[in-house]
């Protein structure tokens, strides 16, 4: 029975593994290491440890020369740019080269709440979606849409809208009319902009609660008085 062993020069088994040179070489086959998965693999003293399901713990830093393809989640708790370099997203079409005919897809960036729903997203073309609020120090654009909704006169002095912008009439012999909107808070700012001849009167506001707001004019007239309304909050 032999205790140790120790060889001048390679090692050469079965012409398929050779061991030289600080190497460790396969012929015609694959290198394995611990095929049978009785335990896990170990390497430089458990800084890499690869468990018998395949799962892969790192205890320093890894740096890719090339792309890295993740199909499952990716956690982190830092994001960052490598030094002098932009952080970029970059949203790839996923048509193959040799299918022109199949239908591009153009994925988005999508955040998702905890139930799986998109509650922001990105798309190509730079639009942006959000079904929350938002809050910015300044807000430059060469153009501002404001998506409306559908209204309904419910009345001849009142209103039922589900947009935060939209437009109102003060019928004739009326002196105001009162909009309902799921935007509107006490706090609300609401600008208003009479669309027709209002023979000199100011329309105002003259009464602000929870989801509705009033329009007012001091006196009746003879003609109905249009009006666009606006809330920001």
């Amino acid at each position: 029975i032999l205790s140790d062993v120790a060889i001048i020069g390679g090692l050469n088994i079965d012409g398929s593994l050779i061991l030289a040179n600080n190497a460790i070489n396969t012929l015609g086959s694959n290198l394995q290491l611990q095929p049978l998965r009785q335990a896990n693999l170990s390497i430089m003293g458990d800084l890499l440890v690869i468990d018998t399901d395949g799962n892969l713990k790192i205890s320093g830093n890894a740096n890719f020369a090339k792309d890295v393809t993740i199909k499952g989640q990716l956690s982190a708790n830092i994001i960052a740019p490598i030094p002098d370099s932009d952080l970029i997203i970059k949203l790839n079409n996923n048509q193959k080269k040799s299918d022109s005919k199949s239908a591009i897809r153009n994925p988005q960036f999508v955040i998702q709440n905890t139930t799986g729903s998109a509650v922001l997203t990105v798309n190509q073309l730079g639009d942006i979606h959000a079904s929350g609020s938002g809050t910015f120090s300044t807000v430059a654009a060469n153009s501002f849409n404001i998506i409306r909704g559908a209204q309904a006169d419910t009345s001849l002095v009142s209103t039922i809208a589900s947009s935060s912008a939209g437009t109102a009439v003060i019928k004739t012999s009326e002196t105001e009319r009162t909009i309902i909107s799921p935007f509107v808070t006490k706090d609300s700012l609401i600008y208003l902009t009479a669309t027709s001849n209002t023979e000199g009167l100011i329309p105002y506001i003259a009464r602000q609660t929870e989801k509705d707001f009033t329009i007012a004019i001091p006196y009746t007239i003879n003609k109905d008085i249009k009006i666009n309304w606006w809330i920001i909050n």
